[in-house]
């Protein structure tokens, strides 16, 4: 559906209406000591939401069985009918392949990224986004004052499984139900939280939640045609590549994804692709995607992770352990001519793999940074990393508030002072 940017919140507005309501905030300050209301930020904790109805009406469970659940911080004024849906991140699980990637799906039941029972009741504003997009600081973000829903990830596969019943692995039952969460989170907000008045909404997410952005994005636009939808999408581009060893790894990895979770993946995808199981991967999603959407990514994010590990071993190649340290990060300065170039190399892929962002003509925008250590950038990288002169907090509201055309991509490493 056809977009129509909401108004650009301004230091100007947010000043002037400070001003006027200066005398009540400062008794406010002083019964509820309640330091949001004096900054004049919507920067407060966020309430978790158990939806242990959810359990019986939607099958929404968490990998052990767990209802899902969400945190929520209402807006501010006429902001507060404006949403920002924040998928959370934090890896998956490979049930075919031992443990893999943040534990295997039986160990990870047993943690918060698999389980809601050691949910606390509120959560500080702290975590993925809070230092950028979600801060409800205004001098960080254009979304300070719009109502903030933060989706707890508890499935293991980006919120797409969607397998009607329960799996033994290892004697412990796990339940696969990542696309039905989303199903009760939106029909709890519709419900108790007025989503159904939403004016905007703004889908986004990082890593694991950020390829949950690409995957959902035009499901939720769907699911809320009443609302203007847009997506930021961080660092969720995972490439479909071959090993330096020319092994399929990471199709190994979503693939197995596809065969136990029945993964629910985008329509538009689904209906081009001649191996509709590939749509799992974020670049052949948003070569479908309708919703316009920010692309927020390194171009040589997780290469290591992509084209260096096999299944059974996570660590670099003995000939890559000095150019590739533990945290997957190149070093550069201990690169060989030929691994510089296979880096290099990685990036122009990346580059190519999200072309339908940065093509202008499509409604899509891109900030893509060199940076190779930068994951999850709407968080502490938000306000501090610049390409071609633009920081990413200004090219995002650019793009979302002033309907501009900003499809930025960064000279190849180490060209960028900001990293």
């Amino acid at each position: 559906h056809p977009f129509s940017p909401p108004p650009r919140p301004t230091r100007s507005r947010r000043s002037f209406n400070m001003a006027n309501t200066a005398c009540t905030a400062l008794v406010l300050c002083v019964a509820l000591a309640f330091v949001a209301v004096c900054r004049g930020d919507n920067i407060g904790p966020l309430d978790r939401v158990l939806l242990e109805g959810a359990v019986a009406t939607h099958n929404a469970r968490c990998l052990d069985g767990s209802p899902p659940a969400y945190y929520f911080r209402k807006g501010v004024g006429a902001d507060a009918s404006k949403f920002v849906l924040f998928f959370e991140g934090g890896g998956w699980c490979f049930p075919a392949m031992g443990a893999p990637f943040g534990d295997s799906c039986v160990g990870r039941s047993t943690l918060h990224s698999g389980s809601s029972k050691t949910y606390p009741p509120q959560i500080p504003n702290s975590g993925e986004g809070s230092a950028g997009l979600l801060s409800g600081n205004s001098s960080r973000t254009a979304w300070a004052d719009w109502s903030i829903v933060y989706i707890k990830y508890c499935d293991g596969s980006s919120f797409t499984g969607l397998a009607k019943d329960p799996v033994t692995i290892n004697g412990t039952q796990l339940y696969f139900r990542g696309r039905a969460n989303i199903d009760a989170v939106i029909d709890d907000l519709l419900a108790n939280k007025d989503l159904g008045q939403a004016t905007d909404i703004l889908v986004s997410g990082c890593s694991a939640g950020g390829m949950a952005c690409y995957l959902h994005c035009d499901y939720v636009a769907e699911r809320l045609p009443h609302a203007n939808t847009r997506c930021i999408c961080d660092a969720g581009v995972f490439l479909d590549v071959p090993t330096v060893a020319h092994e399929q790894i990471m199709e190994e990895r979503w693939m197995s994804i596809v065969r136990l979770m029945n993964p629910q993946l985008p329509k538009r995808c689904v209906a081009s692709m001649s191996n509709a199981s590939l749509c799992l991967f974020s670049q052949y999603a948003l070569t479908y995607t309708k919703t316009p959407t920010f692309v927020i990514n390194s171009a040589y994010n997780f290469f290591a992770w992509e084209r260096l590990t096999t299944v059974e071993d996570y660590s670099p190649p003995a000939a890559w352990a000095s150019c590739v340290n533990r945290s997957f990060t190149p070093t550069y300065t201990k690169c060989t001519a030929a691994q510089t170039e296979v880096i290099q190399s990685f990036r122009d892929t990346f580059v190519q793999a999200v072309h339908v962002a940065t093509d202008p003509k499509t409604p899509h925008g891109a900030f893509i940074v060199s940076c190779p250590n930068h994951h999850c950038q709407t968080s502490s990288a938000w306000v501090t990393t610049v390409v071609n002169g633009t920081a990413l907090n200004d090219a995002a509201a650019q793009w979302y508030f002033d309907n501009k055309i900003v499809k930025l991509v960064d000279e190849p490493y180490p060209h960028n002072p900001t990293c």
